[in-house]
């Protein structure tokens, strides 16, 4: 039975035959620079998502639904951050030292980690763009229906939910190959019907403004929208960058379970993981309100640093 064409055993169990770590043992160099570009981005990301996080925490003005939202994606950056990328960086330490362990627990884990947190940004970000039309859809009633407390109970369903997904790479190879077809295709389907949807009632509002006495104050309300639309778009376009390398890379090897297929999952992980930095730069560029706290927490950790 060829670990190739076999789909009845589960990902986990053909990583335990030792594929994972052979497949990558012939390019140590290229390892090497993996291991090292990994760590420097596990640094860069904990301490960028620090800052967001506390940034949202001390502001009064940013407890809001969107920006309670934001917090749950900067909190899954983090522990990618913190707990994914550890993980596989010592995984890929390992194999570059030759190390042979009699357990495969840290690829279980690796693999494990690497889908949760994939599907945890996903459903976030998904989140993120049927809040941005329901504050749209339901304009004033949007504070009403959309509070802080409903988002909280969100958040943790959303993690269990990537949690469930990610425990069926315990399944046969199938099982993960069409749950991970479905529940990406699902997402990016509610994501492309947000975003039309919203367009149409941004056409159908410029059609108001133009017609109506108190175009005004109607106007700065969509310019807002218009700003708070276009900051979730940038969000979602550096989710699909980032993780389009590791979706092929995913297809490819649940196809045909070869060496180089999980060579190119280990490398395209990196690529993956590059959103957990540059998320939090994209926050502080595009949010005035997140990148002003984030400016006040580092002038005062300057001052503090001066003083001592």
């Amino acid at each position: 039975m060829s670990v190739s064409t076999n789909t009845s055993c589960s990902l986990q169990e053909v990583i335990c035959h030792g594929t994972l770590r052979d497949s990558v043992r012939e390019y140590l160099v290229w390892l090497l620079v993996n291991i090292s570009f990994n760590i420097l981005l596990s640094i860069i990301a904990t301490f960028e998502n620090l800052l967001v996080l506390a940034a949202i925490w001390r502001t009064s003005s940013l407890y809001l639904p969107s920006y309670a939202l934001l917090f749950g994606l900067a909190l899954s950056d983090l522990c990618v951050a913190c707990v994914a990328q550890p993980v596989f960086i010592t995984l890929q330490f390992l194999i570059y030292t030759n190390d042979g362990l009699r357990s495969c627990a840290l690829d279980k884990a690796a693999v494990f980690l690497n889908i949760f947190s994939s599907k945890v940004a996903l459903f976030t970000l998904t989140t993120l763009s049927i809040d941005r039309y329901l504050a749209v859809y339901l304009h004033l009633r949007y504070r009403e229906i959309v509070t802080n407390r409903k988002i909280k109970l969100i958040l943790p369903a959303l993690w269990m939910v990537g949690g469930a997904v990610a425990a069926t790479s315990f399944l046969a190879i199938t099982v993960l190959q069409w749950t991970l077809i479905v529940v990406e295709s699902l997402c990016f389907l509610i994501s492309l019907f947000v975003w039309i949807r919203i367009y149409q009632v941004i056409r159908r509002h410029k059609a108001q403004i133009q017609c109506q006495a108190q175009a005004q104050e109607q106007h700065f309300n969509m310019v807002k929208f218009k700003t708070s639309a276009s900051n979730c778009v940038f969000l979602m376009f550096a989710y699909l960058l980032c993780y389009l390398p590791l979706f092929i890379s995913t297809v490819r090897l649940t196809i045909n379970l070869n060496k180089s297929g999980f060579r190119l999952l280990i490398f395209s992980y990196t690529a993956f993981v590059l959103n957990s930095s540059l998320n939090p730069l994209v926050y502080c560029w595009r949010h005035h309100g997140i990148r002003a706290a984030v400016n006040r927490i580092l002038k005062n950790i300057r001052c503090q640093a001066q003083d001592d």
